[in-house]
């Protein structure tokens, strides 16, 4: 499951989705080296119907962070907007 682009891209808003699938498609068979990479998620800020998380990249010095956008959908579910 962890390689199925159709249901990450149900976390992205649809205007994302349109321009992630292809990128998506390209990683597919690095997704669970991707996701093993992953630290901790934390927020960063939060202004209204947009909050900025930071992913941590393990095992990795210098320390990076990489911000993820999240904005409240029509339907007032939060995904991604960027990534």
């Amino acid at each position: 499951m962890a390689d199925d682009v159709a249901m990450a891209l149900g976390f992205f808003t649809e205007l994302a989705a349109l321009e992630y699938e292809p990128i998506l498609e390209e990683l597919r068979p690095y997704f669970d080296d991707m996701v093993n990479d992953m630290g901790e998620m934390t927020l960063d800020q939060m202004d209204g119907c947009t909050m900025i998380y930071e992913i941590e990249k393990l095992n990795h010095t210098p320390v990076y962070l990489y911000p993820v956008r999240f904005n409240k959908d029509m339907d007032g579910i939060w995904r991604i907007s960027l990534f």
